[in-house]
């Protein structure tokens, strides 16, 4: 049901509760990772709910006691979406999840992101399209940390050379100054560099004197 519906029929009738989602039910590990062997819906399906997550966001920050509950759960719903993807393969959700990447809305992109990193994590080749959504999302006005802090990851895992020069202009960026994007590209650097920049006075300049060594 949409936000404003659901809205409209808590001031008429009281607040509903949401129903508790099958994927709920799901065991997890130590780390709280479900199994994902349990995750045999569509891709349609995971990315309805990444989708439905998404749609919530316009009540974000709503006074209103009906929408704290629904907002939850609709958070639960965008979370179990991408590990729904996540257990499809990239051989069926990677349509998806370049989509998402590609979102309006941040969250969106950060679930895109998400998805292709953990499939990296798993061993999977995904520098092309991660590197090409990392572009994309440094290039954009209202570029989104956690999106870019995870591309960055994937093409640092795959020691990608090509990501370079990607990550020597997120280093210059006048937005690296707060820290949180910097510290993602010098890690990704150190996973292509394989070495540490352990300059304790300054480890972005060792990791700028690396790049400059390189040409880039």
């Amino acid at each position: 049901m949409h936000a404003a519906l659901r809205w409209l029929k808590h001031a008429l009738l009281g607040e509903e509760s949401p129903p508790r989602l099958d994927e709920e039910r799901f065991p997890v590990d130590a780390t709280g990772r479900p199994d994902l062997t349990r995750f045999t819906q569509s891709v349609a399906h995971y990315a309805g709910y990444i989708g439905d997550y998404l749609e919530s966001l316009d009540v974000r920050g709503s006074k209103n006691p009906a929408t704290s509950a629904w907002q939850s759960y609709a958070y639960r719903k965008g979370v179990f979406g991408q590990w729904g993807l996540i257990a499809r393969g990239p051989a069926e959700a990677l349509t998806t999840a370049l989509e998402l990447l590609r979102h309006p809305v941040a969250e969106g992109r950060q679930a895109g992101a998400g998805v292709l990193g953990a499939w990296a994590r798993d061993g999977v080749d995904l520098v092309a399209p991660s590197l090409a959504a990392a572009e994309r999302e440094l290039s954009r006005p209202d570029s989104d940390v956690e999106t870019l802090s995870s591309l960055m990851e994937v093409l640092g895992r795959a020691r990608s050379e090509a990501a370079l020069p990607l990550l020597a202009r997120v280093l210059r960026a006048p937005e690296s100054t707060t820290g949180d994007l910097a510290w993602s590209a010098m890690e990704a650097l150190q996973e292509i560099a394989r070495q540490r920049f352990v300059d304790p006075s300054d480890p972005k300049q060792a990791a700028e004197r690396w790049l400059r060594e390189r040409g880039f």
